[in-house]
């Protein structure tokens, strides 16, 4: 067992929510259950900054970490 920081890097990096759209957005809220992608989000933060993801990057919560929400 190691600990999850020895094999992987947290991403820190924080944009401006006004470089962010509804079709790049992402939160637990529009992720599918059963590895099934994401939606696209019906909207988006109006202040503060938010985690710069780039394409590759794994996300992971602690939040429903099974996604079994939409029934």
């Amino acid at each position: 067992m190691v600990r999850l920081g020895d094999v992987c890097e947290e991403i820190r990096e924080r944009i401006s929510v006004d470089e962010v759209a509804l079709k790049n957005y992402i939160t637990t809220y529009n992720m599918l259950k059963g590895c099934g992608g994401v939606r696209v989000a019906e909207s988006v933060p109006v202040e503060g900054s938010l985690v710069k993801y780039q394409i590759g990057d794994v996300l992971i919560s602690n939040i429903r970490p099974y996604l079994k929400k939409f029934g």
